[in-house]
């Protein structure tokens, strides 16, 4: 049997302007405030 354990540091927010496009297509900017960590493994 093998065993084993395995963390990582979960990916940071990306506080830099993002271009990026409405769902009517418009072009703009977006900025992430504040720190929103997303869960990278499967819940």
């Amino acid at each position: 049997m093998i065993v084993m354990r395995i963390a990582f540091k979960p990916t940071s927010t990306i506080s830099i302007n993002q271009k990026t496009v409405t769902r009517s297509k418009v072009a703009t900017e977006l900025r992430a405030r504040g720190r929103h960590d997303p869960c990278v493994v499967p819940r």
